[in-house]
């Protein structure tokens, strides 16, 4: 790096981005829970608040606990990792092509830097364990810093370091990491598949070894943009966290639950969907449904209202709230959306500033003209559309888009109804990009299209690797959320 250029920063994540933790905190959430004689959550569950403190983790899995109870449930999670590890049979193995990318990085004149929820204690085993402890200039945890996305973790490794927040990336795999860093005003996130430093690829940010190396599966999730408002992917969940999209079944489990932890068994016989002055209520046996937050559920059309009746209706002995989308996405707009809208607005909006379909790769030249294929008409549409034109790149560096450009878009979600907004949130945080679910919304594409082409770099890696069973899971887990969120704005508009 010449004398001349600044000084570049790499914060990393630690636990699912350089070590593939997933079944070490399945197993220690599973140990605490069975401790306290309550029910464990699921695997699901469990992943889906990696990245937060370890308190603030245990909140979320069990909301209807108090905080004495939440505390014991954090130290038998701590015991049971203290254990383990002087059994000596606590590894986490680091990610394929991790160890590369750090050399890579470390020789090109990056500083690098931890920022995780994990104690310093923890992140200096796993350090120590694989020999990376000399890449890491500064070390931020739990121990000092306020939960994730609190942006305290990034303002200190940029005080320590003193780089400026305009040359600082955060690299993590959960929305936590991106929403700490949107908070900080600096190293924040731009659409899922950004542009990575050296070592990562424009392929949904898998991080990639030299040319003439095979890359591993994609376990790296890379966001990159300086400057600006955070963004979420598709582990966010509309139960309080700072960013409020992808409302879905999370919302509807918040009362769902007995106070044990287990799940509701069915109390009533049929569910029905009547006309409640200017919209339509759902009745359980006759008596109204409340959302989480104890609001009415009532909704603007009878199309809606049936769909919700019948999620309740297909319910078995036990409720299943995974089963109950279009009941979620609803509950999130009375109790999350209705409240809130011009700061749910301006979530939303905040994509135009790192949409996907602007951040390209550089290569292979069919990966290239792939993306073109499926991501120029959207593009084009919302060029005709707006009257807007867009900065496209497929640099390291993050891209301005004109203002004019952003100014149009915010002004697009601006207008859309309030009740498509909870499903627009989930299209957008799922596939990256705004353009995209705007053309959805204005009928230019269909749903199964746009998630092709958003999931574009996933398939072409699958394709050139082999399939990663866990990438496999993942990504069609993602294919139902979105397409549930679609389905869910054709009801609302159906009337």
């Amino acid at each position: 790096m010449p004398a001349s250029a600044p000084l570049r920063l790499a914060i990393f994540d630690c636990d699912g981005t350089l070590v593939d933790s997933q079944h070490a905190i399945v197993a220690a959430m599973e140990s605490a829970f069975t401790a306290m004689a309550l029910v464990p959550p699921s695997r699901e569950a469990v992943l889906s608040i990696v990245g937060l403190s370890l308190e603030g983790a245990i909140a979320r899995l069990a909301p209807e606990q108090n905080p004495a109870l939440i505390s014991e449930l954090a130290g038998h999670y701590r015991s049971y990792n203290i254990r383990i590890r002087e059994s000596g049979e606590a590894f986490d193995p680091l990610y394929d092509g991790i160890a590369a990318l750090l050399d890579r990085l470390a020789a090109e004149g990056w500083l690098m830097g931890v920022a995780t929820g994990k104690a310093l204690r923890g992140l200096r085993h796993v350090l120590a364990t694989h020999d990376l402890a000399h890449h890491f200039v500064t070390l931020q945890t739990a121990d000092g810093h306020p939960s994730k996305p609190h942006p305290s973790m990034i303002e200190a490794a940029l005080a320590e370091t003193g780089v400026e927040r305009e040359h600082a990336v955060m690299i993590g795999d959960t929305s936590f990491d991106m929403l700490m860093a949107g908070a900080a005003g600096g190293p924040g996130p731009r659409g899922r598949g950004g542009p990575p430093p050296p070592g990562a690829t424009g392929a949904r940010g898998a991080p990639r070894g030299p040319p003439d190396a095979r890359p591993p599966p994609p376990p790296l999730t890379l966001r990159v943009r300086a400057g600006g408002q955070g963004q979420v992917d598709g582990r966010d969940r509309l139960d309080g966290r700072l960013h409020p999209v992808h409302p879905g079944a999370a919302h509807v489990g918040a009362r769902l639950r007995h106070p044990q932890g287990s799940p509701m068994k069915r109390f009533w016989k049929t569910a029905e969907a009547l006309a409640d002055g200017p919209g339509w209520a759902i009745r359980l046996d006759g008596r109204p449904v409340r959302t989480p937050e104890r609001a009415l559920l009532v909704v603007p059309g009878e199309v809606l209202a049936r769909a919700i009746a019948a999620e309740w209706n297909a319910q078995g002995e036990e409720i299943d709230p995974r089963t109950m989308p279009m009941t979620g996405f609803a509950n999130a707009t009375l109790d999350r959306v209705l409240p809130a809208l011009g700061t749910f607005r301006g979530q939303i909006a905040a994509y135009a500033e790192s949409d996907l379909l602007c951040y390209r790769a550089d290569g292979p030249t069919e990966l290239i003209a792939r993306q073109q294929a499926h991501w120029d008409p959207l593009l084009d549409w919302a060029r005709g559309a707006h009257g807007i034109d867009f900065a496209i790149t497929a640099g390291i560096l993050p891209v301005d888009q004109p203002a004019r450009t952003l100014a149009a878009l915010r002004g697009a979600v601006e207008v859309l109804p309030p009740w498509l907004l909870a499903p627009a949130a989930t299209l957008t945080q799922i596939s990256g990009t705004l353009v995209g679910t705007l053309a959805l919304l204005g009928g230019a594409t269909e749903a199964e299209a746009l998630f092709e082409a958003a999931s574009l770099d996933e398939r072409w890696q699958a394709e050139q690797w082999g399939e990663d069973a866990d990438a496999a899971d993942r990504l069609a887990a993602r294919r139902t959320e979105f397409l549930n969120a679609a389905r869910y704005c054709a009801l609302v508009r159906a009337g």
